[in-house]
């Protein structure tokens, strides 16, 4: 499996990898490593790179990443691919290549910034990111998820958002540890799609010895059905057709809050477009 811990610069990618890939014993990459000295030289004086300047760094890249999976080798390597044609450059379509998204505020990423030595990418140029990237969907964890981290990573998003312009990004608040309230989204999870969060939960080898949540992750999928069909679709709604789902509660960014995406509640099964549902023409 190859895995890219993608984010801004300051977001922790090089931190984070490093730290799962000791986890995983698989081989770490530091992305800044593939950049030609052109693109070094450019940055250092301030100056954002080109689709063209990327190119070649996300080109070699790549090659890195065939070259594990020709040999059936794990690896995570960091890298910016904020944009989908980065990530096209990258094979990021690939059943065997992972994405890991770190986000954070952007007062935390500037003091990060500001406390690196060395580095060839100025603060400058951490601002233009963020102004420059704007995404259509965040999950994130709603803000009574109850475990700390959880809890951390819904107030960074926060933070995050206040440093955006108003635009059409759509926010979906995730529910896991703590009940959210109201949710207004019940979306239908396959076997198959459970079948591959499963497989995935059980590279979290530290946390399930202490308490094996996987195990219990079906029945607590088959229950949102129940809560669902009452909490999104009114009470007294009629139950889908589901096995399992998840919970949300879509929102969007107006003048600092977050206010609902649609009035009342909507459900997706598996096998309808998400993009026709959450991002109506």
């Amino acid at each position: 499996m190859i895995i890219i811990i993608m984010g801004v610069c300051g977001s922790g990618k090089s931190t984070i990898g490093q730290m799962l890939a000791r986890e995983l014993a698989i081989d770490f990459w530091e992305g800044d490593e593939f950049h030609p000295a052109v693109n070094r030289e450019k940055m250092s004086r301030g100056d954002s790179l080109t689709e063209e300047d990327r190119r070649p760094w996300l080109e070699k890249i790549r090659e890195t990443i065939d070259q594990y999976l020709a040999r059936e080798a794990g690896m995570i390597v960091s890298c910016s691919a904020l944009t989908r044609k980065s990530r096209q450059i990258l094979g990021t379509d690939r059943q065997e290549v992972k994405l890991v998204y770190l986000s954070g505020s952007e007062s935390i990423l500037t003091d990060r910034m500001r406390g690196r030595e060395n580095h060839f990418m100025p603060v400058s140029l951490l601002r233009s990111q963020l102004e420059k990237w704007n995404p259509v969907a965040i999950f994130f964890p709603h803000s009574e998820d109850w475990n700390g981290t959880h809890i951390g990573v819904h107030q960074l998003t926060m933070d995050a958002l206040r440093q955006m312009p108003a635009g059409r990004t759509m926010l979906i608040e995730t529910e896991y540890w703590g009940q959210m309230q109201s949710p207004n989204l019940m979306v239908e999870i396959s076997g198959r799609q459970l079948g591959s969060l499963l497989s995935a939960l059980s590279f979290h080898r530290g946390e399930l010895v202490r308490n094996p949540f996987h195990l219990r992750l079906p029945g607590w999928m088959q229950d949102n059905v129940r809560r669902g069909a009452e909490l999104v679709g009114g009470q007294g709604g009629t139950a889908p057709d589901f096995c399992f789902a998840t919970l949300y509660r879509v929102s969007r960014w107006n003048r600092g809050e977050l206010v609902p995406a649609w009035d009342g509640g909507k459900t997706l099964a598996s096998q309808e477009n998400s993009r026709e549902t959450l991002f109506p023409a």
